[in-house]
């Protein structure tokens, strides 16, 4: 079940960003099936599957307390900001830690950044990156449901901010991570400025910000 829905948002993803792309590419000379295409796809149906193993062992570990009084939709909430600020946390270890950078470089070994790179993750680290996010959260009560619903959120705005498409936010580029944000992260030389995932505040509050907020579309 899990492949069948990673295949077929991989599917999803092609038509998509083939239409984006034909129409709002950042660089129209770049294409997103370019060289390594079969490592990408073939991480991009592991990933769920290693997210799962992370979960699982979460699980294990603390247990499924499920026993918060509050609704449904601030759980999400709570959830979503203490991933993207933990997601922070960790890609910051990544690039500091060597051991963890050993990980973590495989995500940059992408020469060209799109759609499809986002995948290009260690198998390992997204199943350590679930467990230890999760496992707080799960013990604190929050239910599984607003666990895997706030990664997804988390997970789709990562594809689009590889996406190699121009994107204007305006003012909400202060706030929010856009395309031309986290391309600085892969363009810098120590690759430790614009470590945000949907959040642009942690960057700004803790003095990792820099670049461009957005790409006008012209």
């Amino acid at each position: 079940m899990i492949l069948c829905a990673a295949a077929f948002q991989l599917v999803l993803g092609m038509l998509v960003f083939s239409a984006l792309e034909a129409w709002f590419a950042l660089d129209p000379s770049r294409r997103w099936w370019r060289r390594r295409f079969w490592t990408d796809a073939a991480l991009w149906l592991v990933h769920p599957v290693a997210y799962a193993c992370g979960m699982a062992f979460a699980v294990a570990l603390v247990g499924e307390h499920d026993r918060s009084s509050l609704p449904s939709w601030a759980q999400l909430v709570i959830a979503f900001v203490a991933i993207d600020f933990g997601s922070y946390v960790l890609h910051r270890l990544y690039h500091r830690v060597p051991i963890l950078w050993r990980l973590h470089v495989v995500h940059h070994t992408s020469k060209q950044v799109d759609w499809l790179s986002t995948s290009r993750l260690h198998p390992l680290s997204q199943t350590m990156n679930a467990a230890v996010l999760s496992a707080p959260l799960l013990y604190c009560g929050l239910s599984t449901r607003s666990l895997i619903t706030a990664n997804a959120i988390i997970g789709f705005w990562a594809v689009i901010v590889h996406a190699n498409v121009r994107i204007d936010l305006g003012r909400l580029g202060t706030l929010v991570v856009s395309p031309a944000f986290h391309r600085r992260h892969h363009d810098s030389a120590g690759h430790e400025q614009n470590l945000g995932a949907v959040l642009a505040i942690w960057d700004r509050l803790f003095g990792t910000s820099d670049g461009p907020v957005a790409d006008k579309i012209v």
